[in-house]
Protein backbone atom coordinates (compact mmCIF):
# COMPACT_ATOMS: atom_id res chain seq x y z
CA UNK A 1 0.00 0.00 0.00
CA UNK A 2 1.37 3.45 -0.94
CA UNK A 3 1.45 6.35 1.49
CA UNK A 4 -1.26 8.11 -0.55
CA UNK A 5 -3.54 5.05 -0.33
CA UNK A 6 -2.90 4.76 3.40
CA UNK A 7 -3.81 8.41 3.97
CA UNK A 8 -6.90 8.05 1.76
CA UNK A 9 -8.14 5.01 3.70
CA UNK A 10 -7.47 6.78 6.99
CA UNK A 11 -9.52 9.77 5.88
CA UNK A 12 -12.37 7.49 4.74
CA UNK A 13 -12.23 5.68 8.09
CA UNK A 14 -12.34 8.97 10.01
CA UNK A 15 -15.06 10.37 7.76
CA UNK A 16 -17.32 7.35 8.38
CA UNK A 17 -16.64 7.43 12.11
CA UNK A 18 -17.49 11.14 12.15
CA UNK A 19 -20.72 10.50 10.22
CA UNK A 20 -21.87 7.72 12.52
CA UNK A 21 -20.83 9.35 15.78
CA UNK A 22 -22.57 12.62 14.86
CA UNK A 23 -25.70 10.68 13.90
CA UNK A 24 -25.66 8.91 17.28
CA UNK A 25 -25.21 12.23 19.11
CA UNK A 26 -28.12 13.82 17.24
CA UNK A 27 -30.53 10.90 17.61
CA UNK A 28 -29.74 10.30 21.28
CA UNK A 29 -29.59 13.99 22.27
CA UNK A 30 -32.80 14.15 24.33
CA UNK A 31 -32.83 10.54 25.54
CA UNK A 32 -33.23 9.94 29.28
CA UNK A 33 -31.35 6.70 29.87
CA UNK A 34 -32.34 6.23 33.52
CA UNK A 35 -33.06 2.50 33.88
CA UNK A 36 -36.23 1.27 35.60
CA UNK A 37 -36.07 -0.24 39.07
CA UNK A 38 -37.38 -3.61 37.93
CA UNK A 39 -37.01 -5.90 34.94
CA UNK A 40 -39.54 -5.66 32.12
CA UNK A 41 -41.30 -8.57 30.45
CA UNK A 42 -41.82 -8.59 26.70
CA UNK A 43 -44.38 -10.95 25.21
CA UNK A 44 -42.83 -12.42 22.07
CA UNK A 45 -44.69 -14.48 19.45
CA UNK A 46 -41.80 -16.95 19.19
CA UNK A 47 -40.24 -17.24 22.65
CA UNK A 48 -43.13 -16.28 24.91
CA UNK A 49 -42.19 -13.99 27.80
CA UNK A 50 -38.72 -12.47 27.40
CA UNK A 51 -37.16 -10.93 30.50
CA UNK A 52 -35.44 -7.59 29.84
CA UNK A 53 -33.22 -6.62 32.77
CA UNK A 54 -33.23 -2.97 33.98
CA UNK A 55 -29.83 -2.15 32.42
CA UNK A 56 -31.03 -3.74 29.13
CA UNK A 57 -34.21 -1.65 29.12
CA UNK A 58 -32.06 1.47 28.77
CA UNK A 59 -30.67 0.08 25.50
CA UNK A 60 -34.03 -1.19 24.22
CA UNK A 61 -35.72 2.18 24.80
CA UNK A 62 -32.92 4.16 23.16
CA UNK A 63 -33.76 5.86 19.85
CA UNK A 64 -30.90 4.05 18.10
CA UNK A 65 -32.43 0.67 18.97
CA UNK A 66 -36.06 1.73 18.48
CA UNK A 67 -35.07 2.63 14.90
CA UNK A 68 -34.98 -1.12 14.18
CA UNK A 69 -38.79 -1.23 14.38
CA UNK A 70 -38.75 0.30 10.91
CA UNK A 71 -36.30 -2.19 9.36
CA UNK A 72 -38.02 -5.37 8.17
CA UNK A 73 -36.21 -8.59 9.06
CA UNK A 74 -36.82 -10.19 5.66
CA UNK A 75 -36.93 -7.06 3.50
CA UNK A 76 -39.41 -7.30 0.60
CA UNK A 77 -40.40 -10.92 1.38
CA UNK A 78 -43.78 -9.56 2.60
CA UNK A 79 -44.72 -8.86 -1.03
CA UNK A 80 -44.96 -12.65 -1.45
CA UNK A 81 -45.64 -13.78 2.13
CA UNK A 82 -47.96 -11.03 3.46
CA UNK A 83 -47.50 -11.78 7.17
CA UNK A 84 -43.69 -11.63 7.00
CA UNK A 85 -43.60 -8.06 8.28
CA UNK A 86 -41.59 -8.72 11.45
CA UNK A 87 -38.76 -6.33 12.12
CA UNK A 88 -35.17 -6.45 13.31
CA UNK A 89 -36.41 -5.01 16.61
CA UNK A 90 -38.20 -8.16 17.77
CA UNK A 91 -35.57 -10.38 16.16
CA UNK A 92 -32.89 -8.65 18.24
CA UNK A 93 -34.88 -9.20 21.42
CA UNK A 94 -35.12 -12.88 20.49
CA UNK A 95 -31.38 -13.13 19.86
CA UNK A 96 -30.71 -11.56 23.26
CA UNK A 97 -33.00 -14.14 24.88
CA UNK A 98 -31.33 -17.09 23.13
CA UNK A 99 -27.83 -15.71 23.71
CA UNK A 100 -28.69 -15.55 27.40
CA UNK A 101 -29.86 -19.16 27.39
CA UNK A 102 -26.70 -20.24 25.60
CA UNK A 103 -24.52 -18.28 28.04
CA UNK A 104 -26.30 -19.93 30.97
CA UNK A 105 -25.61 -23.36 29.46
CA UNK A 106 -21.94 -22.49 28.91
CA UNK A 107 -21.73 -21.17 32.46
CA UNK A 108 -22.83 -24.59 33.70
CA UNK A 109 -20.24 -26.31 31.49
CA UNK A 110 -17.25 -24.03 32.03
CA UNK A 111 -14.69 -24.45 34.83
CA UNK A 112 -14.81 -21.92 36.34
CA UNK A 113 -18.18 -20.57 35.25
CA UNK A 114 -18.76 -17.39 33.29
CA UNK A 115 -18.63 -14.22 35.42
CA UNK A 116 -21.74 -12.06 35.60
CA UNK A 117 -20.21 -9.28 33.48
CA UNK A 118 -19.42 -11.74 30.67
CA UNK A 119 -22.96 -13.11 30.62
CA UNK A 120 -24.28 -9.54 30.57
CA UNK A 121 -22.01 -8.72 27.64
CA UNK A 122 -23.21 -11.77 25.69
CA UNK A 123 -26.87 -10.80 26.13
CA UNK A 124 -26.19 -7.20 25.09
CA UNK A 125 -24.22 -8.39 22.06
CA UNK A 126 -27.25 -10.44 21.05
CA UNK A 127 -29.52 -7.43 21.55
CA UNK A 128 -27.32 -4.99 19.61
CA UNK A 129 -25.86 -7.20 16.86
CA UNK A 130 -28.10 -5.67 14.16
CA UNK A 131 -28.10 -2.04 15.31
CA UNK A 132 -26.05 -0.99 12.27
CA UNK A 133 -28.53 -2.17 9.62
CA UNK A 134 -29.84 0.39 7.16
CA UNK A 135 -32.96 0.47 5.01
CA UNK A 136 -33.98 -2.94 3.69
CA UNK A 137 -30.91 -4.41 5.40
CA UNK A 138 -28.96 -6.53 2.93
CA UNK A 139 -30.44 -4.72 -0.11
CA UNK A 140 -28.71 -1.50 0.91
CA UNK A 141 -25.54 -3.39 1.84
CA UNK A 142 -25.27 -4.67 -1.73
CA UNK A 143 -25.47 -1.10 -3.02
CA UNK A 144 -22.81 0.09 -0.57
CA UNK A 145 -20.38 -2.63 -1.64
CA UNK A 146 -21.05 -2.11 -5.36
CA UNK A 147 -20.75 1.70 -5.31
CA UNK A 148 -17.13 2.96 -5.20
CA UNK A 149 -18.15 6.21 -3.48
CA UNK A 150 -19.75 4.27 -0.60
CA UNK A 151 -17.39 1.29 -0.55
CA UNK A 152 -14.45 3.67 -0.05
CA UNK A 153 -16.05 4.82 3.20
CA UNK A 154 -16.14 1.23 4.54
CA UNK A 155 -12.48 1.04 5.42
CA UNK A 156 -11.19 -2.49 5.86
CA UNK A 157 -9.48 -1.43 9.09
CA UNK A 158 -12.86 -0.95 10.75
CA UNK A 159 -14.17 -3.73 12.99
CA UNK A 160 -16.53 -6.18 11.28
CA UNK A 161 -16.71 -7.82 7.86
CA UNK A 162 -20.14 -6.65 6.62
CA UNK A 163 -21.24 -3.00 6.31
CA UNK A 164 -23.84 -3.32 9.08
CA UNK A 165 -21.18 -4.74 11.42
CA UNK A 166 -18.82 -1.84 10.72
CA UNK A 167 -21.58 0.73 11.17
CA UNK A 168 -22.88 -1.07 14.27
CA UNK A 169 -19.41 -1.13 15.85
CA UNK A 170 -19.07 2.63 15.30
CA UNK A 171 -22.52 3.26 16.79
CA UNK A 172 -21.70 1.21 19.87
CA UNK A 173 -18.42 3.09 20.29
CA UNK A 174 -20.12 6.49 20.11
CA UNK A 175 -20.27 8.62 23.25
CA UNK A 176 -24.03 8.23 23.85
CA UNK A 177 -23.82 4.44 23.68
CA UNK A 178 -20.64 4.29 25.76
CA UNK A 179 -22.53 6.14 28.49
CA UNK A 180 -25.16 3.38 28.44
CA UNK A 181 -22.46 0.70 28.69
CA UNK A 182 -20.83 2.49 31.61
CA UNK A 183 -24.21 2.76 33.31
CA UNK A 184 -24.74 -1.01 32.76
CA UNK A 185 -21.19 -1.81 33.97
CA UNK A 186 -20.45 -3.67 30.71
CA UNK A 187 -17.34 -3.33 28.54
CA UNK A 188 -18.46 -1.75 25.24
CA UNK A 189 -15.37 -2.99 23.39
CA UNK A 190 -16.03 -6.56 24.55
CA UNK A 191 -19.57 -6.34 23.15
CA UNK A 192 -18.20 -5.07 19.82
CA UNK A 193 -15.67 -7.94 19.80
CA UNK A 194 -18.46 -10.47 20.44
CA UNK A 195 -20.52 -9.08 17.55
CA UNK A 196 -17.61 -8.89 15.09
CA UNK A 197 -16.13 -12.25 16.14
CA UNK A 198 -12.81 -10.79 17.27
CA UNK A 199 -11.58 -13.62 19.50
CA UNK A 200 -8.22 -11.88 20.04
CA UNK A 201 -9.88 -8.79 21.48
CA UNK A 202 -12.04 -11.00 23.69
CA UNK A 203 -9.03 -12.88 25.04
CA UNK A 204 -7.29 -9.56 25.76
CA UNK A 205 -10.26 -8.63 27.97
CA UNK A 206 -10.30 -11.94 29.80
CA UNK A 207 -13.25 -13.39 27.87
CA UNK A 208 -13.16 -16.99 26.63
CA UNK A 209 -12.73 -16.66 22.82
CA UNK A 210 -15.43 -19.31 22.23
CA UNK A 211 -18.08 -16.82 23.39
CA UNK A 212 -17.86 -15.10 19.98
CA UNK A 213 -19.55 -18.13 18.40
CA UNK A 214 -22.66 -17.50 20.51
CA UNK A 215 -23.36 -14.44 18.32
CA UNK A 216 -21.72 -15.54 15.06
CA UNK A 217 -20.98 -19.23 14.57
CA UNK A 218 -22.38 -22.45 13.11
CA UNK A 219 -25.17 -22.65 15.72
CA UNK A 220 -25.35 -19.06 16.95
CA UNK A 221 -28.27 -17.29 18.60
CA UNK A 222 -28.82 -15.11 15.50
CA UNK A 223 -29.49 -18.07 13.19
CA UNK A 224 -31.51 -19.95 15.79
CA UNK A 225 -33.87 -17.00 16.12
CA UNK A 226 -34.25 -15.88 12.53
CA UNK A 227 -34.85 -19.35 11.07
CA UNK A 228 -37.69 -19.98 13.50
CA UNK A 229 -39.02 -16.40 13.38
CA UNK A 230 -38.97 -16.16 9.59
CA UNK A 231 -40.73 -19.53 9.47
CA UNK A 232 -43.38 -18.44 11.96
CA UNK A 233 -44.27 -15.18 10.23
CA UNK A 234 -43.99 -16.43 6.64
CA UNK A 235 -45.85 -19.69 7.20
CA UNK A 236 -43.04 -21.77 5.66
CA UNK A 237 -42.70 -24.74 8.06
CA UNK A 238 -39.44 -25.24 9.97
CA UNK A 239 -38.94 -27.49 12.97
CA UNK A 240 -36.43 -26.48 15.64
CA UNK A 241 -36.04 -27.93 19.14
CA UNK A 242 -34.24 -25.27 21.18
CA UNK A 243 -34.17 -27.38 24.34
CA UNK A 244 -32.52 -30.32 22.59
CA UNK A 245 -29.90 -28.07 20.98
CA UNK A 246 -29.04 -26.39 24.28
CA UNK A 247 -28.89 -29.71 26.13
CA UNK A 248 -26.40 -31.09 23.59
CA UNK A 249 -24.22 -27.94 23.57
CA UNK A 250 -20.62 -28.50 24.68
CA UNK A 251 -17.32 -26.63 24.76
CA UNK A 252 -14.89 -28.37 22.42
CA UNK A 253 -11.35 -27.72 21.28
CA UNK A 254 -12.71 -25.58 18.42
CA UNK A 255 -15.15 -23.64 20.58
CA UNK A 256 -18.87 -24.06 21.13
CA UNK A 257 -20.20 -27.22 19.49
CA UNK A 258 -22.67 -30.05 19.88
CA UNK A 259 -22.31 -33.55 21.22
CA UNK A 260 -23.37 -36.46 19.00
CA UNK A 261 -26.74 -36.28 20.75
CA UNK A 262 -27.35 -33.03 18.87
CA UNK A 263 -26.49 -34.39 15.41
CA UNK A 264 -30.15 -34.83 14.48
CA UNK A 265 -30.99 -31.24 15.46
CA UNK A 266 -27.95 -29.98 13.53
CA UNK A 267 -29.18 -31.75 10.40
CA UNK A 268 -32.65 -30.23 10.82
CA UNK A 269 -31.12 -26.80 11.35
CA UNK A 270 -29.10 -27.06 8.13
CA UNK A 271 -32.06 -28.41 6.20
CA UNK A 272 -34.20 -25.52 7.50
CA UNK A 273 -31.57 -23.12 6.19
CA UNK A 274 -31.84 -24.62 2.70
CA UNK A 275 -35.63 -24.53 2.83
CA UNK A 276 -35.81 -20.90 3.91
CA UNK A 277 -33.42 -19.80 1.18
CA UNK A 278 -35.30 -21.64 -1.53
CA UNK A 279 -38.81 -20.67 -0.43
CA UNK A 280 -38.29 -17.15 0.99
CA UNK A 281 -35.04 -15.36 0.36
CA UNK A 282 -34.55 -16.61 -3.22
CA UNK A 283 -38.20 -16.45 -4.28
CA UNK A 284 -38.29 -14.68 -7.64
CA UNK A 285 -40.67 -11.97 -6.38
CA UNK A 286 -38.38 -11.29 -3.44
CA UNK A 287 -35.40 -11.08 -5.77
CA UNK A 288 -37.10 -8.77 -8.25
CA UNK A 289 -38.33 -6.41 -5.50
CA UNK A 290 -34.85 -6.45 -3.99
CA UNK A 291 -33.43 -5.51 -7.40
CA UNK A 292 -35.86 -2.61 -7.73
CA UNK A 293 -34.97 -1.28 -4.27
CA UNK A 294 -31.31 -1.40 -5.24
CA UNK A 295 -32.25 0.28 -8.50
CA UNK A 296 -33.72 3.26 -6.67
CA UNK A 297 -30.57 3.86 -4.64
CA UNK A 298 -28.33 3.11 -7.62
CA UNK A 299 -30.22 5.67 -9.71
CA UNK A 300 -29.84 8.37 -7.04
CA UNK A 301 -26.14 7.74 -6.38
CA UNK A 302 -25.43 7.28 -10.07
CA UNK A 303 -25.75 4.05 -12.09
CA UNK A 304 -22.53 2.29 -13.00
CA UNK A 305 -23.54 2.45 -16.64
CA UNK A 306 -26.20 3.61 -19.06
CA UNK A 307 -27.65 6.71 -17.37
CA UNK A 308 -26.68 9.86 -15.46
CA UNK A 309 -27.49 10.17 -11.75
CA UNK A 310 -31.07 11.01 -10.82
CA UNK A 311 -31.99 14.70 -10.75
CA UNK A 312 -33.21 14.42 -7.15
CA UNK A 313 -32.99 12.18 -4.09
CA UNK A 314 -35.87 11.34 -1.78
CA UNK A 315 -37.56 13.66 0.71
CA UNK A 316 -37.73 12.30 4.27
CA UNK A 317 -38.44 13.50 7.80
CA UNK A 318 -35.15 14.19 9.58
CA UNK A 319 -34.45 12.21 12.74
CA UNK A 320 -30.99 13.73 13.21
CA UNK A 321 -29.30 17.06 12.67
CA UNK A 322 -30.28 20.48 13.97
CA UNK A 323 -33.87 20.36 12.66
CA UNK A 324 -35.38 17.08 13.87
CA UNK A 325 -38.80 16.54 12.29
CA UNK A 326 -38.10 18.81 9.33
CA UNK A 327 -38.07 17.65 5.70
CA UNK A 328 -34.69 16.92 4.16
CA UNK A 329 -33.44 15.37 0.93
CA UNK A 330 -31.39 12.16 1.11
CA UNK A 331 -29.04 11.42 -1.79
CA UNK A 332 -27.33 8.27 -0.38
CA UNK A 333 -23.83 9.61 -0.94
CA UNK A 334 -22.86 8.87 2.64
CA UNK A 335 -23.17 5.53 4.42
CA UNK A 336 -24.99 7.26 7.28
CA UNK A 337 -27.81 8.19 4.87
CA UNK A 338 -28.98 4.57 4.97
CA UNK A 339 -29.73 4.97 8.69
CA UNK A 340 -31.84 8.07 8.25
CA UNK A 341 -35.11 6.50 7.14
CA UNK A 342 -37.16 3.34 7.57
CA UNK A 343 -38.17 0.81 4.91
CA UNK A 344 -41.65 2.32 4.66
CA UNK A 345 -40.10 5.79 4.76
CA UNK A 346 -38.19 4.99 1.57
CA UNK A 347 -41.18 3.46 -0.22
CA UNK A 348 -43.37 6.49 0.54
CA UNK A 349 -40.70 9.16 0.09
CA UNK A 350 -41.49 11.83 -2.53
CA UNK A 351 -38.93 12.45 -5.26
CA UNK A 352 -38.82 14.95 -8.11
CA UNK A 353 -36.90 12.49 -10.28
CA UNK A 354 -39.41 10.74 -12.61
CA UNK A 355 -37.63 7.38 -12.63
CA UNK A 356 -37.13 7.21 -8.86
CA UNK A 357 -40.74 8.25 -8.20
CA UNK A 358 -42.03 5.67 -10.70
CA UNK A 359 -40.06 2.73 -9.24
CA UNK A 360 -41.14 3.61 -5.69
CA UNK A 361 -44.75 3.72 -6.88
CA UNK A 362 -44.37 0.33 -8.57
CA UNK A 363 -42.95 -1.14 -5.36
CA UNK A 364 -45.83 0.27 -3.29
CA UNK A 365 -48.38 -1.20 -5.69
CA UNK A 366 -46.50 -4.47 -6.27
CA UNK A 367 -46.14 -3.76 -9.98
CA UNK A 368 -42.82 -5.54 -10.18
CA UNK A 369 -40.35 -6.49 -12.88
CA UNK A 370 -40.85 -10.01 -14.24
CA UNK A 371 -38.69 -12.94 -15.26
CA UNK A 372 -37.56 -12.57 -18.85
CA UNK A 373 -35.22 -15.56 -18.61
CA UNK A 374 -34.30 -18.17 -16.00
CA UNK A 375 -31.03 -20.06 -16.13
CA UNK A 376 -31.43 -23.40 -14.38
CA UNK A 377 -30.57 -27.00 -15.19
CA UNK A 378 -33.97 -27.70 -16.70
CA UNK A 379 -33.85 -24.62 -18.97
CA UNK A 380 -30.55 -25.57 -20.65
CA UNK A 381 -30.30 -28.42 -23.12
CA UNK A 382 -27.39 -30.31 -24.71
CA UNK A 383 -25.17 -30.03 -21.63
CA UNK A 384 -24.10 -32.54 -19.01
CA UNK A 385 -24.43 -31.66 -15.33
CA UNK A 386 -20.75 -30.87 -14.82
CA UNK A 387 -20.63 -28.44 -17.75
CA UNK A 388 -23.82 -26.77 -16.55
CA UNK A 389 -22.34 -26.27 -13.06
CA UNK A 390 -19.21 -24.68 -14.56
CA UNK A 391 -21.36 -22.48 -16.81
CA UNK A 392 -23.73 -21.33 -14.03
CA UNK A 393 -20.83 -20.51 -11.71
CA UNK A 394 -19.14 -18.47 -14.43
CA UNK A 395 -22.38 -16.49 -14.91
CA UNK A 396 -22.66 -15.90 -11.14
CA UNK A 397 -19.13 -14.56 -11.00
CA UNK A 398 -19.73 -12.20 -13.94
CA UNK A 399 -23.39 -11.33 -13.32
CA UNK A 400 -22.75 -7.56 -13.33
CA UNK A 401 -20.91 -7.75 -16.66
CA UNK A 402 -23.69 -9.90 -18.15
CA UNK A 403 -26.29 -7.41 -16.93
CA UNK A 404 -24.51 -4.50 -18.57
CA UNK A 405 -24.12 -6.33 -21.89
CA UNK A 406 -27.75 -7.44 -21.89
CA UNK A 407 -28.86 -3.87 -21.17
CA UNK A 408 -26.66 -2.43 -23.93
CA UNK A 409 -28.06 -5.00 -26.38
CA UNK A 410 -31.66 -4.18 -25.39
CA UNK A 411 -31.16 -0.43 -25.50
CA UNK A 412 -30.47 -0.69 -29.23
CA UNK A 413 -34.11 -1.76 -29.58
CA UNK A 414 -35.65 0.12 -26.62
CA UNK A 415 -33.64 3.37 -26.37
CA UNK A 416 -35.56 4.74 -23.37
CA UNK A 417 -34.97 1.76 -21.10
CA UNK A 418 -33.30 2.63 -17.79
CA UNK A 419 -30.45 0.38 -16.55
CA UNK A 420 -32.40 -0.17 -13.34
CA UNK A 421 -35.03 -2.05 -15.35
CA UNK A 422 -32.68 -4.89 -16.35
CA UNK A 423 -31.15 -7.19 -13.76
CA UNK A 424 -29.21 -10.44 -13.74
CA UNK A 425 -29.75 -11.89 -10.28
CA UNK A 426 -28.24 -15.22 -9.21
CA UNK A 427 -30.07 -16.89 -6.33
CA UNK A 428 -28.02 -16.78 -3.14
CA UNK A 429 -26.34 -20.10 -2.40
CA UNK A 430 -26.39 -20.52 1.41
CA UNK A 431 -23.29 -21.52 3.33
CA UNK A 432 -24.12 -25.00 4.63
CA UNK A 433 -21.59 -27.00 6.58
CA UNK A 434 -21.48 -29.48 9.44
CA UNK A 435 -17.70 -29.09 9.74
CA UNK A 436 -16.35 -28.42 13.23
CA UNK A 437 -19.83 -28.48 14.82
CA UNK A 438 -19.78 -31.90 16.45
CA UNK A 439 -17.24 -31.59 19.24
CA UNK A 440 -14.27 -33.97 19.32
CA UNK A 441 -11.33 -34.35 21.67
CA UNK A 442 -7.73 -33.34 20.92
CA UNK A 443 -6.34 -35.36 18.04
CA UNK A 444 -9.66 -37.05 17.26
CA UNK A 445 -11.02 -37.25 13.71
CA UNK A 446 -13.67 -34.64 12.87
CA UNK A 447 -17.21 -36.03 12.69
CA UNK A 448 -19.69 -35.21 9.92
CA UNK A 449 -22.87 -37.09 10.88
CA UNK A 450 -25.35 -35.36 8.54
CA UNK A 451 -26.46 -35.63 4.92
CA UNK A 452 -24.49 -32.40 4.36
CA UNK A 453 -21.14 -34.06 4.99
CA UNK A 454 -18.75 -32.89 2.29
CA UNK A 455 -20.76 -29.75 1.42
CA UNK A 456 -18.07 -27.23 0.52
CA UNK A 457 -19.33 -23.61 0.71
CA UNK A 458 -16.34 -22.44 -1.35
CA UNK A 459 -17.33 -24.49 -4.42
CA UNK A 460 -20.24 -24.23 -6.85
CA UNK A 461 -18.90 -25.88 -10.04
CA UNK A 462 -18.20 -29.44 -11.22
CA UNK A 463 -15.88 -30.03 -8.24
CA UNK A 464 -18.91 -30.26 -5.92
CA UNK A 465 -19.26 -33.83 -4.65
CA UNK A 466 -21.97 -33.71 -1.98
CA UNK A 467 -25.19 -34.93 -3.70
CA UNK A 468 -27.43 -32.49 -1.76
CA UNK A 469 -25.24 -29.56 -2.74
CA UNK A 470 -25.16 -30.66 -6.39
CA UNK A 471 -28.93 -31.02 -6.49
CA UNK A 472 -29.37 -27.58 -4.95
CA UNK A 473 -27.03 -25.95 -7.47
CA UNK A 474 -28.63 -27.72 -10.41
CA UNK A 475 -32.31 -27.21 -9.62
CA UNK A 476 -32.75 -24.77 -6.72
CA UNK A 477 -30.25 -21.98 -7.41
CA UNK A 478 -31.57 -20.29 -10.57
CA UNK A 479 -30.10 -17.19 -12.17
CA UNK A 480 -32.87 -14.73 -13.01
CA UNK A 481 -32.97 -12.06 -15.69
CA UNK A 482 -35.61 -9.46 -14.78
CA UNK A 483 -37.19 -6.88 -17.05
CA UNK A 484 -40.36 -4.75 -17.40
CA UNK A 485 -43.43 -6.75 -18.54
CA UNK A 486 -43.57 -4.89 -21.88
CA UNK A 487 -40.02 -5.89 -22.85
CA UNK A 488 -39.72 -9.53 -21.76
CA UNK A 489 -39.24 -10.97 -25.25
CA UNK A 490 -36.48 -8.58 -26.32
CA UNK A 491 -34.65 -8.96 -22.99
CA UNK A 492 -34.93 -12.75 -23.19
CA UNK A 493 -33.43 -12.77 -26.67
CA UNK A 494 -30.64 -10.44 -25.58
CA UNK A 495 -29.88 -12.60 -22.53
CA UNK A 496 -29.65 -15.76 -24.64
CA UNK A 497 -27.33 -14.08 -27.14
CA UNK A 498 -25.06 -12.54 -24.51
CA UNK A 499 -24.76 -15.81 -22.57
CA UNK A 500 -23.85 -17.77 -25.69
CA UNK A 501 -21.32 -15.17 -26.84
CA UNK A 502 -19.69 -14.54 -23.48
CA UNK A 503 -19.41 -18.19 -22.48
CA UNK A 504 -18.93 -19.84 -25.87
CA UNK A 505 -15.93 -21.79 -24.56
CA UNK A 506 -18.22 -23.56 -22.08
CA UNK A 507 -21.22 -23.82 -24.35
CA UNK A 508 -20.29 -25.28 -27.73
CA UNK A 509 -23.70 -26.90 -28.24
CA UNK A 510 -26.01 -25.12 -25.81
CA UNK A 511 -29.73 -24.77 -26.44
CA UNK A 512 -32.18 -22.92 -24.24
CA UNK A 513 -35.70 -24.17 -23.57
CA UNK A 514 -38.25 -21.66 -24.94
CA UNK A 515 -40.24 -19.66 -22.37
CA UNK A 516 -43.60 -21.10 -23.42
CA UNK A 517 -42.36 -24.63 -22.59
CA UNK A 518 -41.54 -23.73 -18.99
CA UNK A 519 -44.20 -23.86 -16.28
Amino acid sequence: MTQVESVSESLAHRALADQIHQFAEDVMRAYDSTPPRRAKYCRDALHGSIVVEPHEVAFVDSPLFQRLRGILQTGPVYLTYPSARHSRFEHSLGVMHLAGRMAARLDALAEPGLPREQQRAVRLAGLLHDVGHGIFSHSSEKVMLATPLLAAQLDGALAGSQPHEKVGALLLQSRPMRRLFEQADVDADAVVALITGNSGALAARGFPPYLASVISGPIDADKLDYFARDSLFSGVPAILDYDRLLQSMVIGVRGVGLSMAGAGELEKLLFNRLTMYQALYNHHKTQTADSMIQGVVEAIVGPAFGAPPATDGVLVVAEDGPAVGAARTIDFRQVVDFLRLSDEGLLHAPSNDPYVADVLHRLRTRNLLKRAFVLQRDTVGALDDDTYLDFAQAVREQADVVRQRVYERVRQVVPGLHPGDVWVRPAVVPRISDADVIATGPGETALHPTIFSGWDPTLADRRVTNPVQRNYLLYKAPIYVFAPPDHLAVVEEAARSVLCEQFDRLLPRVTFVPRNVRG
